[in-house]
């Protein structure tokens, strides 16, 4: 894997890891961490990691995969601090999600499998929405568990759609028009509509080139009965303004935004150059207890 990004603020200090927050966010294609620190409400640190063939990820064996999380963690001075508190989350692209009061334990497999595979190196896992009153079900490999639980004892595995879902509610309950996000990670985006307190729609998508994304998020809308270009559309996560992605989008969608973390804490100045809606899931992460 290589470090595409590592940001610490001069004021962190490894003596104080005790009065620090560890989040941690694992991909297909690597996995970031952030450090909030707990007394200033301030994030301080930020590391990125990916493999090199990043669009080559997904093929990637879990095993395979894990054994690289395991490598690097081992190179972290920082990751092995006895931090305060530690979350973890995995970025899964099969996810099923499931109204309050339907899901039972063993009702939950059937769910999952209404929608997708499971795959041998897989378990299954499941998340409270409670602001959206839905869970989450979704398929992780079995081996991040054994990573987690190995570098970050008895921490809980969010699943990072849920943690965006959640967020997104708790933030714009208070708007009464409908709102279109989209999540890009990877190989993958996610399309979320919401309204208040109800999320209207949600999935999961691949993407193999740009015209995929805007194919699919015109689609989408269409379907809704929305007007595409009469949408605004707020963007997160792997899209930059400059991209051929955000390019062809804005032929299609005339209001385009990006993400806004205004609110949530205060951000090092040494994030200055590190745009705020890519790593929007990863921030929003140590808020969604």
């Amino acid at each position: 894997m290589e470090c595409i990004l590592n940001l610490v603020d001069p004021s962190f200090d490894p003596g104080h890891a005790d009065k620090y927050r560890l989040s941690i966010l694992f991909r297909p294609d690597g996995f970031s961490f952030c450090v909030l620190d707990n007394r200033s409400y301030k994030f301080i640190a930020i590391c990125d990691y990916q493999l090199i063939h990043s669009n080559k990820a997904v093929k990637l064996r879990p095993e395979k995969l894990c054994d690289k999380y395991t490598d690097v963690f081992a190179s972290i001075d920082l990751i092995k601090l006895p931090f305060r508190t530690k979350d973890v989350a995995f970025a899964s692209p099969k996810l099923t999600l499931v109204p309050a009061g339907f899901l039972r334990n063993e009702t939950m497999d059937s769910y999952f499998r209404f929608n997708h595979s499971l795959d041998a190196a897989e378990e299954l896992r499941s998340q409270l929405i409670a602001i959206g009153e839905m869970t989450a079900v979704f398929a992780m490999p079995s081996c991040i568990k054994r990573v987690s639980e190995g570098w970050f004892t008895g921490v809980k595995i969010n699943c990072t759609a849920a943690v965006l879902i959640q967020r997104l509610l708790t933030a714009n309950s208070h708007i009464l028009t409908r709102q279109v996000f989209i999540n890009v990670w990877g190989e993958f985006f996610d399309i979320i509509i919401i309204q208040g307190y109800k999320l209207l729609y949600f999935n999961t998508f691949r993407k193999q080139a740009a015209e995929d994304l805007v194919y699919y998020i015109v689609y989408v809308l269409e379907q809704m009965g929305f007007i595409p270009a009469e949408e605004e559309v707020t963007l997160m996560g792997d899209i930059l303004s400059e991209s051929e992605e955000f390019r062809l989008l804005y032929q299609y969608i005339d209001i385009l935004q990006f993400a806004s973390l205004e609110g949530i804490a205060e951000f090092s100045p040494v994030f200055s150059e590190v745009p705020g809606h890519k790593y929007f899931t990863l921030y929003n992460l140590p808020f969604c207890e």
